[in-house]
């Protein structure tokens, strides 16, 4: 009986090939790269630099109130203009305008922390909008700017 079990077993194997199946593999693939996360700095609404105008800090060198009328939705933040000029100027190159750091304290980030800003506290350096959590930051700032960029 032994010798019909291995006459059998013979038999099997020739009839299905001496080999062994070939491996089964995956073809292995790069990872979908991860969009990398960006804070921006807005309110409960989703309102960038509580609503005042990027460009206005560039154009008019101050703090100018937007308008919802006027808003273009950018990076996670939407931005308020004041006029449609202002808009469209922004439209057209909103990294240009949109304040760096995500719209938060220009010296908090470079001390890596996350602080809100006070709008009125602000400097165009090297032309990028930087805003900062209160005057004294912005003078901590101003004493070694390339430091602090």
């Amino acid at each position: 009986m032994t010798r019909s079990i291995a006459l059998a077993c013979a038999l099997a194997l020739a009839a299905c090939g001496s080999k062994a199946p070939p491996p089964t593999t995956t073809p292995t693939t790069e990872p979908a790269p991860v969009a990398a996360k960006v804070l921006v700095n807005v309110d409960e609404e989703g309102t960038a630099i509580l609503g005042f105008d990027p460009v206005a800090y560039h154009a008019d060198k101050k703090v100018t109130p937007g308008s919802g009328d006027n808003a273009v939705a950018h990076g996670g933040g939407n931005y308020w203009f004041a006029t449609p000029e202002h808009k469209a100027t922004f439209s057209a190159e909103p990294t240009k305008f949109a304040p760096q750091y995500g719209g938060y304290c220009a010296y908090a980030m470079a001390q890596g922390r996350l602080s809100p800003v006070m709008p009125e506290v602000f400097e165009i350096y090297e032309g990028q909008l930087l805003l900062f959590t209160n005057p004294e930051f912005k003078k901590l700032f101003d004493a070694d700017p390339a430091k602090h960029k």
